[in-house]
C-alpha cells in the first residue's frame, strides 16, 4: 500500500487509537509530517534499549517484536509501535523486526512534537514538550 496523497495518510491515521476523534485539521497536521518508507525482511525497526523518538504505523508486510531475543508477539497492517517510549521518555522496550518486506509510516516526534502535542492536549491529557522531545505528561495519562 502507497500511500500517494495526503488525505490517504489521514484516512489511515485516523484508525489509530491515540489519533481517533481528532479534527481534519489536526489529522493534516500530522499527516503532513509523517513519511512512508519501505524496508525489507530483516530490517530492525527498533532496536530494545534505543532511545525512541518516533512512532510507526505499518501499513503492509509483518514484523516480529522481541525482548531480550524472545518472539513476543507479530504486528501487520495497521498495527503501530514506538508511542510508549516517546511519551515515557524511557528506553525502548522490545526489538520490532521486519520479517516480510515492510511499507510503514514514521512520524518523527522530534520533527512534528509541537503538532503532536498540541494534538494529544485535544485529547484530554497535557503533555510536555520540551527541545530534547516529549517529555512525560504533566497531567492527565496516556491517551
Amino acid at each position: 500500500m502507497l500511500l500517494r496523497r495526503q488525505s490517504e495518510k489521514m484516512d489511515v491515521l485516523q484508525k489509530v487509537p491515540i489519533f481517533q476523534g481528532l479534527s481534519a485539521r489536526h489529522l493534516r497536521l500530522i499527516a503532513r509530517e509523517a513519511e512512508e518508507f519501505q524496508g525489507p525482511a530483516g530490517k530492525m525497526l527498533a532496536r530494545q534499549g534505543d532511545m525512541g523518538r518516533e512512532f510507526i504505523l505499518i501499513l503492509d508486510g509483518s514484523a516480529r517484536v522481541e525482548i531480550d531475543g524472545k518472539q513476543i508477539a507479530r504486528l501487520g497492517p495497521g498495527d503501530f509501535f514506538g508511542e510508549m517510549s516517546v511519551i515515557d521518555g524511557k528506553l525502548r522496550s522490545a526489538s520490532v523486526i521486519a520479517d516480510t518486506r515492510l511499507v510503514y509510516l514514521v512520524i518523527h516526534w522530534g520533527l512534528s512534537c509541537v503538532y503532536l502535542n498540541e494534538c494529544l492536549v485535544f485529547r484530554g491529557s497535557c503533555w510536555s514538550c520540551s527541545v530534547g522531545g516529549c517529555a512525560t505528561p504533566m497531567l492527565g495519562s496516556p491517551p
